[in-house]
């Protein structure tokens, strides 16, 4: 009987030294994705949502060109003040609805998800596994060995690693949690007194755990290879690639938008005969 639960012990601990060097490799391919990211959000969605606010001020003043062209042509302006009101109001306008705060926009957030090198990786499983009495309890042991051993008030544990624990819960991403929850119990020795049926249904955890962990890590990999991510140099070329192509069209949208306003400052020097006919 001993030697069957020194063996149990032994089995338990490997398996859990296991599961954490698989924590950290996924932590990584998690690290890396985050990077991927924030990278894709600063180089490429907000100077592209940028670039669509300039398209959309650039025709916007078109319209209104040729708006005051046919208002011009139809007489409709009462004096030449007026039209110069107009077009002052306009160009002011323009720059006030269509000025471009970096960050401030929902639809940036939204497009990430869509467009971001990382959409449509699978980092998490559906959990069909488990009933809602099994995921009620994984939360209350996880609550009970991880959170103490981590949290900023009774822990020195590093922020990031906080923070992969958090969004863990967050996410109820219950096999990380599980995962954490074995990290974090520490190992099992002789003096923890476990009876035999305990240290049974440990090992079964154990294993469980890092079968579905491995096999999540495994598929991830593969995934990043599919979608050729998991050279992180290839995938900054074509963040920076993209960047410089969105910003070139920044620039020839600004420059239309620079002659669309010339064009109307030029309207605005139209001599118009004063006229007691109210304008338009």
């Amino acid at each position: 009987m001993k030697e069957s639960k020194k063996q149990l012990i032994q089995e338990i601990n490997q398996t859990r030294t296991q599961i954490i060097n698989i924590l950290d490799d996924y932590n990584q391919l998690l690290s890396r994705m985050s990077e991927y990211e924030n990278m894709f959000l600063t180089h490429v969605i907000f100077p592209g949502y940028q670039l669509q606010v300039t398209i959309q001020k650039r025709k916007s003043l078109e319209r209104e060109y040729k708006r005051i062209q046919k208002l011009i042509k139809s007489k409709l302006y009462s004096d030449s003040e007026q039209l110069r009101a107009d077009i002052r109001q306009i160009i002011t306008e323009a720059e006030v609805a269509f000025a471009y705060e970096e960050g401030e926009h929902a639809e940036v957030q939204e497009n990430l998800k869509a467009k971001s090198p990382t959409a449509g990786l699978e980092f998490a499983d559906s959990d069909t596994a488990i009933d809602e009495q099994q995921k009620e309890e994984i939360i209350k042991e996880f609550k009970r060995v991880v959170i103490p051993k981590v949290h900023s008030d009774t822990s020195d544990t590093p922020f990031e690693v906080f923070n992969n624990v958090y969004t863990a819960y967050k996410k109820k991403d219950y096999l990380l949690m599980q995962a954490f929850t074995i990290q974090y119990r520490g190992e099992v020795n002789a003096n923890n007194r476990f009876n035999l049926q305990t240290l049974k249904t440990y090992s079964q955890e154990y294993r469980s755990v890092w079968d579905r962990l491995e096999k999540r890590v495994k598929k991830l990999k593969w995934d990043l290879v599919i979608k050729e991510l998991e050279n992180p140099e290839v995938v900054q070329k074509q963040i920076k690639r993209q960047n410089k192509e969105i910003r070139k069209a920044i620039y020839e949208e600004s420059e239309r938008i620079l002659h669309v306003i010339n064009q109307l400052e030029n309207l605005a020097q139209t001599k118009l005969p004063r006229s007691k006919d109210e304008g338009r």
